[in-house]
């Protein structure tokens, strides 16, 4: 038998989602709070697991059509077998140009003693009120 709870609570007045029609005169951004349980049973083992987390990220302008996003997240995870914190953040400098954007990011993510980095390369194109993205990475 598998028990799943979702529950989210949105903290923000604002969602932004940056678009290649980004263009702001202040910063907007969002923060989100999110607990979930799950009781799962697998070949007759009891398994449970609560999760917390806090989630963020704010876009901020810059001069012309440059733009910079950090975002960020902490969760907790306190399972059957391990008590576990993740805590990542990634921060964005892109260029719009009307209908497309481009930039790089830079970002970490912090598993109890482990680091894991990526750095990459990031696109949107708007295609007929339709937003195609792409990205590359390095670890």
């Amino acid at each position: 038998m598998k028990h799943v709870l979702f529950a989210t609570a949105a903290l923000a007045a604002t969602l932004y989602v940056v678009s290649p029609s980004w263009a702001a005169d202040s910063a907007t951004g969002y923060v989100d709070a999110s607990y979930t349980r799950a009781n799962t049973d697998v070949l007759g083992t009891d398994f449970d697991s609560d999760t917390v987390a806090l989630n963020g990220a704010v876009v901020l302008p810059t001069s012309g059509d440059w733009g910079v996003k950090l975002d960020a997240s902490v969760a907790n995870t306190d399972d059957s077998f391990d008590d576990t914190t993740t805590v990542s953040g990634t921060a964005h400098l892109f260029r719009s140009g009307g209908d497309w954007l481009f930039g790089g990011f830079a970002g970490a993510a912090k598993v109890e003693d482990d680091t894991a980095w990526a750095l990459g390369i990031e696109g949107q194109k708007e295609i007929r009120s339709e937003e195609h993205t792409s990205e590359l990475q390095s670890h």
